[in-house]
């Protein structure tokens, strides 16, 4: 038997410390979490929950999702989180093609978020008969399910006691997470229970993490990150875990100070939010070092000169690594103990083997740009419902992840960008990461996004909108004129668009879909 949520059990069992989690000033134990789940797990099989079906997640970063997410796995079922930023219509689609038996919502102020209950109701009444449950209160843990089905009014006893873990098997899926559709629609990736085994353990040793950390969890738990890396991840390795309902730079700097957090990372933009981050009173930031070990950035493409400006500000050792949902949200990593190579996103962690291919397959030499693809224990096992995508996405018997690299003479591997944001400008591939990293190696530049927009003479155009840092100032015209000198004739930007911010999914990366410029690049167009 391998079942996921023996991970939470096996940790409750084997703390020694009577507190092991916070969240919300919150403090309690593993084992009253632990029991909390074990309920919430006899309580779903009372609604007819029970090995292979589908229970959707509703919940913001809280003790309720950690609870409800283990005992769904608990019973052998599979849970699918969904993104709470979502809208109704988003929140209705993924309720289409995960098809759950209950949706399972806790953790929020009012009983229900309003976008929850709407996308649910229109669901129902397009003739689903799922069972509405909302988490209840007890001694201040999430201790019981009032479930509704077809209607308010219509309660579902439960029964009471706690059950053992199904005997769920290493390649049964546990979990369906929806990824950020970044470049496209949502998909619904299928993680096994060895998925997360596996990963945990592999991040949790890259990283060095043991019974002496203390975790600030600040990903939402919703994403794969928040899940395996931070959640599972945590666990498995005996650490603490202070849980962050929801990021900011500030709050996520007060709680390191205050609980004494030893690890913590997210996307580069979780990242800019601490270096730019407020500190209490009279907290020198580099004396966050006394507990402060290690931190990384991930997920997305994290500038060298972000990377340098958060060592200088904390003097804290940070990471820069690489992964996706499809391979349970980490592939690689540079080492704890170095070299740090901040342009690259390391090595492949333990059990992952990385390449880079051209259009056949075939490896290309050291240097050479290519397809970087994936394979190993931490690969998902398909996308859900969608067989054209995992034909396409599992050819040749690797995953194709869509990402432009280079892997270097030690191993380490570059990105260079996405396949679909590459830029074909008159001929001339152009990789938006290049650019990106630029203009934020400007001293005005806080963050920049490089886009292609259409142009009729060249097919596409190098566009970039960016944001400055508080109070520095500059203009369309200095950042292009700094890229021309930085970059090929061919690659810098015509159009720089300067912005108040750039918009962000919910696991911080940048959207470059949602990103428009405007018609004939004012100001600064043409150069």
């Amino acid at each position: 038997m391998l079942n996921a949520a023996t991970i939470l059990s096996a940790a409750a069992r084997l703390s020694e410390r009577e507190t092991r989690m916070v969240c919300a000033e919150r403090p309690v134990s593993l084992a009253g979490v632990e029991a909390a789940s074990a309920a919430l797990a006899a309580r779903l099989l009372s609604l007819g929950v029970g090995p292979g079906a589908t229970v959707a997640l509703f919940c913001p970063n809280s003790l309720h999702f950690v609870a409800a997410y283990f005992a769904v796995m608990r019973v052998g079922a599979v849970a699918a989180p969904l993104n709470i930023l979502l809208k109704r219509a988003q929140i209705a689609a993924c309720l289409a093609d995960c098809s759950p038996a209950v949706l399972v919502c806790g953790g929020f102020p009012d009983p229900a978020a309003p976008q929850l209950q709407e996308a649910w109701e229109g669901w129902r009444m397009a003739g689903n008969t799922p069972v509405f449950a909302r988490i209840t209160e007890e001694d201040g843990l999430p201790g019981g399910l009032a479930a509704e089905a077809g209607s308010p009014s219509e309660t579902v006893s439960p029964v009471s006691g706690a059950i053992s873990a199904h005997p769920t098997r290493p390649d049964d899926v546990c979990c369906v997470i929806y990824t950020s559709g970044t470049t496209g629609n949502p998909k619904g990736v299928e993680l096994t229970h060895g998925n997360l085994f596996s990963l945990a353990y592999a991040f949790s040793r890259h990283m060095r993490v043991g019974p002496s950390d203390t975790v600030l969890a600040g990903m939402p738990l919703f994403s794969s990150f928040g899940q395996t890396a931070t959640l599972c991840a945590s666990l498995l390795a005996g650490a603490s875990l202070v849980i962050l309902p929801r990021y900011n730079g500030d709050a996520a700097l007060d709680l390191i100070h205050r609980h004494r957090v030893t690890f913590f990372g997210g996307v580069p933009t979780m990242i800019h939010g601490v270096v730019h981050g407020a500190l209490p009173d009279g907290v020198d930031p580099r004396a966050l070092a006394a507990h402060w070990r290690l931190s990384f950035a991930g997920g997305a493409h994290a500038p060298a000169a972000l990377l340098e400006g958060f060592r200088e500000r904390f003097g804290i050792p940070i990471v820069h690594g690489y992964g996706l949902t499809e391979t349970s949200a980490v592939s690689s990593f540079n080492p704890v103990a170095g070299p740090h190579k901040d342009a690259t996103i390391g090595v492949p962690l333990w059990g992952v083997e990385m390449r880079v291919v051209d259009e056949t397959m075939a490896p290309l030499p050291t240097g050479e740009r290519g397809e970087l693809v994936i394979r190993g224990p931490h690969v998902m096992k398909g996308y859900r419902n969608n067989p054209e995508a995992n034909a396409a996405v599992f050819r040749g018997g690797w995953l194709h992840t869509g990402d432009i690299a280079t892997v270097d003479d030690d191993g380490y591997v570059q990105l260079a960008g996405r396949l679909k944001e590459m830029i074909l400008r008159g001929g001339q591939n152009v990789y938006p990461n290049d650019v990106e990293e630029v203009l934020q190696a400007h001293p005005a530049v806080s963050l920049a996004a490089v886009v292609g927009v259409p142009d009729e003479r060249l097919g596409e155009e190098v566009a970039a909108c960016v944001v400055l840092r508080a109070g520095e100032g500059s203009t369309p015209e200095a950042l292009k004129a700094w890229c021309r000198e930085r970059l090929p004739a061919f690659a810098y930007p015509r159009t720089v668009e300067i912005r108040e911010s750039l918009p962000v999914g919910a696991t911080g990366k940048i959207l470059k879909r949602e990103i428009v410029v405007r018609a004939g690049g004012a100001p600064g167009a043409a150069g």
